[in-house]
């Protein structure tokens, strides 16, 4: 109870003011059948409480002011006025709403702040692989980790991770020749000879991949040392892509200090989580959103941290940071050194100086185990030569004897037709115009060798360079994508024991993926 006089509070029941003793009258209450009102203020501060949590508080003070002072009036009012708990909700609302908007600009930069931390672990994870291969290395001749034999080839698995021997894990021969081995495996050998734990090779921002641990395996009382890789799905437990080891070009600790050695996933390559990118939205010469295209996916596509020769990691943000702007995921197509062509199984670097880092993963156009090589590639009347004679590739069939002799210096004697893919749907097209006069039609990532003999992707050829021909070389006179996708079926030749044959009247040499 309030003085009128002073304005002092007092107990409800008293009956004379504290301070000034006057004469307190009784509260004035509702008179019966008397309507009480809600508070305008009272409604106004729940109305811009309920507003500032969409507004991002922008009426929270407003809703604030509003709910004190129709509170006090409220109290005041000898119960002539009500909406208390719409006056509380109007104070209580805004706090709420602060809290939100606070959050949300928080969380932002709560998640960089997650991302950078992951991208420097990371960098620190690499650089701990590279002072293990050169202690490797010092091992083995100078030689970078590579599993295998003499001759291995890359392939997506080893034959068996838990065997008691490299013998029978590589499937080498009893001389130590041939056999097939992955990148994984390749990793693993670290973990094998240098000491290496699971754990650095797993970046947390590469989605799907978790750390090799024996007890997720049944592989008895072994240890770790006595695998030969990551489990049976070792591309689940490796982040990494890896300079090619298989071929002539594998790197040693003599080579070009400012070579590619490992780095984030290829971003060309299917991962645990992601599918591959696609390589034509990649362009050098782009804007940032443009170059972002090509970089890798674990790092929100900023960058990549990349482990060099001279044992320095640094985070690129582009894909082209080799030597002379090489692009480090891809091979020298003989186009723009930049982009270079589509990284697939087979591939392997034009030079000493062409870095190829590759992970144990299907790519645009790239077969997995089990799988086929990639798309058929020519629209339907595309000629193929097959049986010694000029034939529109639909219309090919099993057994038929690919090339134009029966015994070109270039292929094996009388390969076959193995299958004929077909494929239906609506595809990138390309038309090539060669010296010649005469024309090929192409369409997603078919391979055309050049007359250097290295293969170079389809989207990657360009007016001036010369193709390898059955007889010789013819140059390219241009290519033109078309306007309107190509909708219709598409074919590609399978050929026992080869990868190659010969399209158009020049019969120029191209991959069968």
């Amino acid at each position: 109870m309030y003085c009128p006089k002073c304005g002092t509070e007092n107990p409800e029941d008293a009956q004379c003011c504290s301070a000034c003793g006057d004469v307190l009258a009784p509260a004035p209450t509702v008179a019966e059948g008397q309507i009480s009102k809600t508070s305008a203020l009272a409604i106004a501060a729940l109305v811009l409480g309920i507003l500032s949590i969409f507004t991002c508080a922008l009426t929270a003070i407003p809703a604030i002011i509003c709910g004190i002072v129709g509170l006090v009036k409220i109290e005041k009012s000898g119960g002539s006025l009500t909406g208390k708990g719409f006056a509380i909700a109007g104070i209580v609302l805004p706090v709420f709403a602060f809290f939100v908007s606070f959050v949300m600009i928080l969380l932002p930069a709560l998640a960089r702040t997650r991302q950078i931390a992951f991208r420097m672990v990371c960098g620190t994870n690499l650089s701990g692989l590279g002072k293990a291969m050169l202690i490797y290395a010092n091992d083995y001749d100078d030689e970078l980790p590579r599993a295998g034999g003499r001759g291995s080839t890359w392939a997506m698995k080893i034959p068996d991770w838990t065997a008691g021997n490299r013998y029978s894990a590589y499937g080498l021969a009893a001389d130590g020749s041939g056999g097939t081995a992955s990148i994984s495996s390749c990793f693993y050998l670290l973990v094998k000879y240098a000491e290496v734990t699971p754990k650095s090779f797993i970046c947390k921002g590469d989605h799907g991949t978790t750390e090799f641990m024996l007890s997720d395996v049944d592989v008895g009382n072994r240890e770790l040392i006595d695998l030969w890789d990551f489990g049976p799905e070792p591309r689940e437990h490796c982040s990494y892509s890896y300079h090619m080891p298989f071929g002539l070009y594998a790197l040693t600790t003599s080579s070009e200090p400012g070579m590619a050695v490992a780095a984030d996933r290829n971003p060309w390559m299917q991962s645990p989580g992601a599918e591959p990118k696609n390589i034509s939205l990649f362009n050098p010469d782009g804007g940032r959103q443009a170059v972002k295209a090509g970089n890798a996916i674990t790092h929100q596509d900023d960058g990549q941290n990349v482990l060099f020769l001279d044992s320095h990691v640094n985070f690129e943000k582009r894909p082209d940071c080799g030597i002379n702007d090489d692009n480090i995921y891809t091979f020298w197509g003989g186009g723009d050194i930049r982009k270079g062509g589509m990284p697939g199984l087979g591939s392997e670097p034009q030079d000493r100086a062409d870095s190829l880092l590759v992970h144990d993963g299907e790519g645009r156009g790239m077969p997995y185990p089990g799988g086929t090589k990639g798309r058929a590639c020519f629209v339907a009347d595309t000629p193929v030569w097959v049986d010694g004679e000029l034939v529109e590739i639909s219309k090919v069939t099993p057994g038929q004897t690919v090339g134009k002799v029966l015994c070109a210096t270039l292929m094996p004697c009388l390969e076959q037709v193995e299958k004929v893919q077909e494929h239906g749907g609506t595809f990138e097209c390309r038309d090539i115009v060669l010296e010649s006069g005469n024309r090929i039609s192409v369409v997603d990532s078919h391979c055309f060798m050049l007359d250097s003999g290295h293969w170079i992707a389809a989207q990657d050829l360009t007016s001036g360079l010369r193709l390898k021909t059955l007889s010789g070389t013819v140059g390219i006179k241009s290519v033109t994508v078309r306007a309107v996708p190509y909708v219709g079926e598409v074919y590609n030749l399978k050929v026992k024991s080869s990868e190659q044959y010969m399209v158009g009247k020049d019969a120029v040499v191209v991959r069968d993926w």
